[in-house]
């Protein structure tokens, strides 16, 4: 029951993709593929002294551009200037694995990882304190709709949720002992997560009791995004189902690539999703079908777990 849990976070995935909603358009960066990283390396850093495995990343397309990047051994780079090639290794309080980021604003963000690891920044990513979280599982992803609700899952069907802004979490399992790999939360109250053997669950009381709906896939899920009443939800092998009336009934969507999808997001008729060896798939209708869009010319694309967002 674990295998899906080595596929995802340590199958590979040294390059980053990032999508930009604010002109459609694919931004694309591509890290280095070394694994170590030098003890004492400055904190002013160019893009290919990036040698950790990225797990996760948020793009800013506002009045304050950057990006920020978290990976392994608690390493978290922030790009805060119109250039992609210099970023800031961001001093980190932790040493465990970072796996998923969520700003609800431009200056309040939260980070999930290894062994219940949760931390807030309140400056836009410059700088990070734990939480808290109350489950010593990991936390394979993280949400917020605003400063004050969010909600965390990850293994042995763990969820971790709060009301105050993490000064407090609550911390309970499901009854079924699955890997939850995907969570997004609507607004304060509503919310949907996916994990293995293709289970989506809904809550409607902002994270409290969460309820299954009948899935069209058995293959385990890996992320999800929403827009209004399309839902999206992607996972093993290339699987991609798609909810039209916001999560009351699912549908496989067509697709041309069979490769595992670990990032997806959807913005009104178009959508993106990111995946296993270098796949970069495109939807034109939402969400319905899926074709692979061509990356001739880029840079290598392998993976990162969450690795689409659209901004406004």
């Amino acid at each position: 029951m674990r295998k899906n849990v080595e596929r995802v976070h340590r199958g590979g995935g040294y390059v980053l993709g990032v999508f930009a909603a604010a002109a459609c358009a694919v931004y694309i960066m591509a890290l280095s593929i070394s694994t170590g990283y030098a003890e004492g390396a400055p904190k002013k850093l160019k893009i290919g002294q990036i040698r950790d495995m990225i797990f996760d990343s948020i793009l800013w397309s506002n009045s304050k551009p950057g990006c920020l990047l978290v990976g392994e051994r608690g390493k978290i780079f922030l790009r805060s200037e119109e250039s992609a090639e210099h970023w800031t290794l961001v001093s980190s309080p932790v040493k465990e694995a970072l796996f998923s980021v969520s700003f609800p604003d431009k200056e309040n963000g939260w980070i999930s990882g290894e062994a219940g690891t949760i931390l807030h920044s309140k400056d836009g990513g410059m700088s990070w304190s734990t939480q808290q979280s109350n489950t010593d599982k990991h936390l394979f992803s993280i949400d917020f709709a605003d400063v004050l609700h969010g909600c965390a899952v990850g293994d042995w069907g763990t969820v971790a949720r709060t009301e105050d802004g993490g000064r407090t979490w609550e911390a309970f399992a499901l009854e079924d002992d699955i890997v939850l790999y995907g969570v997004r939360m609507t607004d304060s109250r509503q919310g949907w997560m996916v994990g293995e053997f293709g289970k989506i669950f809904r809550t409607e009381d902002g994270g409290k009791v969460w309820s299954t709906v009948p899935s069209a896939t058995e293959q385990s899920l890996f992320c999800l995004a929403q827009d209004g009443d399309t839902i999206v939800a992607a996972g093993l092998d290339g699987i991609i189902v798609t909810s039209l009336d916001r999560g009351q009934t699912w549908q496989m969507a067509q697709t041309d690539s069979v490769n595992s999808i670990y990032g997806i997001s959807i913005r009104g008729e178009v959508g993106w999703a990111v995946g296993a060896s270098g796949s970069l798939v495109h939807s034109v209708d939402r969400g319905l079908s899926w074709r692979k869009a061509d990356t001739s010319g880029r840079p290598s694309i392998f993976w990162d777990r969450r690795g689409t967002s659209f901004f406004e």
